[in-house]
C-alpha cells in the first residue's frame, strides 16, 4: 500500500511541478484528521486519492504520523480544492471558490480582517472562508442546479421569464455565510440602511455592501458554502432578498434550504416586511481591472 502511495505522490508532483511549504501541508491535513479543518470536501479529495490505490481509513490515518507521504499525497487535494486561491486560473467548473485566510492577495488582507470581525462577532468560526473566488459565466437557471442541490432543480423556474438572469464576472466576493442579525421584518430600504450601518461601523470600502448581490452571486455563494461545510443557509423558512427583481420590483429570494435543497421565490415586493426575509453582506472586488 505504501509503495503505491508513494508512486502516486510522485506522479502528482511531476505533473503539479509542486514547490509549496510541506510544513503547511502536514498542518493542513492533521486538522482534516482532527475534523477541524471546516472543508469537507478536502477530506473527501484525501479519501477519492487513497481509495484509487485500494487504500482504507487506516492509511489515511496513518498518513499523519509520517510527514513526507502526508506532503506527498496531499498535492492531490490541495491543488484540486485550492489552486485557485492564486486568483490566477480557476479549475473548470469551479465558479465558486473558497479562499483560505492565508491565501487572500495581500492588498486585500486588510479588508479580510475587517470581515473576519463581523464573522467572529456573528458567530462564525475562523477555519470558514469568507472570501470566494469567482468565475465569470455562472448563472442560477443554467449552473445553479448543477452546482448543488436545488429544489426540483430548479425546473419549476425555467420558464420564468421576467427577471434578467445576470451571469457572474471574475472577481473576488467577500461574504459572511449567515443571515444578518436584526434584518429580517424589514423593507428592503431598510435592510440596506442597516448595511450601510454596518459599512461605516466596520470602516469597510465604500463601495462593499451597497447591493443585495444578484440571484446569480447570491445561489453561488450558498452552494458553495454547502459544498465545503455541509451547513444549509438560509435555513428551512428563512430567505434572504436578492438585487435581482421583475419589472414590478419584486425582488428574488433564495432561501428554505433543507434536505431538498436550495429554493426560490419572488412573491415579495420591497415594502413589505416579513419576519423570515433577511439579508446577506458582501463585497465585490473586480479582478483583471
Amino acid at each position: 500500500m505504501m509503495q503505491r502511495l508513494c508512486d502516486f505522490s510522485q506522479q502528482l508532483c511531476q505533473e503539479f511541478d509542486y514547490q509549496g511549504d510541506p510544513g503547511e501541508l502536514v498542518g493542513a491535513m492533521r486538522l482534516v484528521l482532527e475534523g477541524k479543518f471546516g472543508v469537507v470536501s478536502l477530506a473527501e479529495k484525501l479519501y477519492e486519492a487513497i481509495e484509487s490505490f485500494g487504500g482504507n481509513h487506516d492509511d489515511l490515518l496513518s498518513l499523519v504520523v509520517q510527514p513526507g507521504l502526508v506532503e506527498k499525497t496531499a498535492v492531490y487535494a490541495m491543488h484540486q480544492l485550492y489552486k485557485p486561491q492564486t486568483v490566477d486560473c480557476c479549475l473548470d467548473g469551479d465558479y465558486f471558490t473558497p479562499i483560505l485566510d492565508a491565501e487572500v492577495p495581500e492588498q486585500y488582507q486588510s479588508v479580510l480582517a475587517k470581515y473576519r470581525t463581523i464573522a467572529r462577532t456573528w458567530g462564525i468560526a475562523d477555519n470558514v472562508a469568507i472570501c470566494y473566488r469567482v468565475r465569470a459565466g455562472f448563472t442560477l437557471k443554467q449552473h445553479a442546479p448543477k452546482f448543488g442541490e436545488c429544489k426540483d432543480d430548479f425546473n419549476y423556474l425555467q420558464s420564468w421569464n421576467f427577471f434578467k438572469d445576470v451571469p457572474t464576472i471574475d472577481c473576488l466576493i467577500f461574504w459572511i455565510p449567515c443571515v444578518v442579525p436584526d434584518s429580517m421584518s424589514k423593507t428592503c430600504s431598510e435592510q440596506i440602511r442597516l448595511l450601510s450601518e454596518i459599512r461605516t461601523k466596520y470602516e469597510l470600502p465604500a463601495h462593499h455592501l451597497t447591493s443585495l448581490g444578484t440571484v446569480a452571486e447570491n445561489s453561488g455563494l450558498i452552494l458553495a458554502h454547502k459544498r465545503a461545510t455541509g451547513e444549509l443557509i438560509p435555513l428551512s423558512g428563512k430567505w434572504i432578498r436578492t438585487a435581482t427583481s421583475d419589472a414590478f420590483g419584486r425582488r428574488l429570494e433564495l432561501g428554505d434550504h433543507d434536505a431538498s435543497g436550495l429554493d426560490c421565490g419572488y412573491w415579495n415586493s420591497d415594502e413589505n416586511r416579513l419576519g423570515g426575509v433577511g439579508v446577506f453582506v458582501q463585497g465585490v472586488e473586480v479582478l483583471g481591472r
